[in-house]
């Protein structure tokens, strides 16, 4: 099902390699039968226009109004070049990750990346229920978790200042400049528009 992209928001940004596109359609309409929007690579048709970085812009943007990544992977995936990328900017601008393992084989591939491990996989008894679950949850939320821990961060490095905050100019840069900075930074990456050489899951 072709789609308009982007929309304001997607429930689900659905992460995959191009060899294991079939059972990711397949999973995305399951999804949107339940009454999810899905963001799918394959369904945008935007992507065959763009190259290198407004590519990436591209997926950042709609990444960044995405309430969850789900990571649908197979022992192919760790041929991809972008389901990494993909990872590690949802853990940085969402902070909701769900790995999807398509197979027992997904699942021992899962067990050789490090990486993997610092994620949940879906239950594997009601998959479906899970991630309607935590998307309902993610809906509900004010605030992205990435965005708490952003703010923590910056609140801990404001209290560590300490009596240098008594100097003007420290006052100015952790009192006005850099809360703005910050502010501007997350208003452009929830709100900015991306400006293809090869799709992003070849």
């Amino acid at each position: 099902m072709k789609q308009a992209y982007p929309p304001e928001w997607h429930d689900v940004f659905l992460s995959h390699t191009r060899a294991d596109r079939e059972q990711a359609e397949q999973l995305a309409e399951q999804l949107r039968a339940a009454g999810l929007s899905v963001y799918l690579d394959v369904d945008d048709e935007a992507l065959s226009r763009l190259h290198g970085r407004e590519l990436a812009e591209r997926l950042k943007n709609i990444l960044s109004r995405s309430r969850l990544l789900l990571f649908v992977f197979s022992a192919r995936s760790t041929e991809s070049r972008w389901m990494p990328w993909e990872l590690g900017l949802a853990h940085g601008v969402v902070g909701r990750v769900l790995l999807w393992p398509l197979n027992a084989a997904a699942g021992r591939a899962a067990a050789r990346q490090e990486y993997l491990k610092l994620y949940e996989q879906v239950n594997a008894i009601h998959p479906l229920e899970d991630v309607l679950a935590r998307v309902y949850s993610a809906r509900d939320a004010a605030v992205a978790p990435a965005h708490e821990h952003a703010a923590a961060a910056l609140g801990e490095i404001t209290g560590q200042q300490g009596l240098a905050l008594a100097q003007p100019a420290h006052a100015w840069e952790f009192g006005w400049r850099g809360p703005w900075q910050l502010y501007m930074a997350w208003w452009q990456a929830l709100w900015g528009t991306g400006s293809r050489a090869k799709s992003p899951h070849e």
